[in-house]
Formats: C-alpha cells, structure tokens, sequence
C-alpha cells in the first residue's frame, strides 16, 4: 500500500504483530519498503497510541 511520510512516498508492505508489553496486550503495525525498510510503524495498547515515520535517508558509498 501507498505510505506517505516526511521522507517521501512509497510503496510498502504492511505487516500486522500481536503482542503483550508489561502483562498488557499491544497492536503493532508496520510498513516495509523495498530497499529502505521500515518507512512507518504504529502501536496500540488500551490506553496509549504511537506512530513514528520515516524523516529522511540517504545510501552511502560503500568504504573501499
């Protein structure tokens, strides 16, 4: 699916986890790009949502 972030717009698989954090169940959801990975990933627990996304990336030159 189309994932738009401060770093662009790309084309991303979606993966859906469920999971427990302090005893407590938590919903997360991320969005895989090909050749950059991981462009936006949200959690949900009962009382308490996050999102982050990606801001920027650059490919760097390989060391020699």
């Amino acid at each position: 699916e189309e994932v738009i972030t401060p770093a662009g717009k790309f084309q991303a698989i979606k993966v859906s986890t469920v999971g427990t954090q302090g005893g407590q169940p938590i919903n997360m959801t991320y969005w895989y790009a090909s050749y950059i990975g991981v462009v936006k990933c949200a959690s949900k627990a009962a009382t308490i949502e996050s999102e982050s996304q990606l801001a920027d990336y650059s490919f760097k030159k390989p060391l020699k």
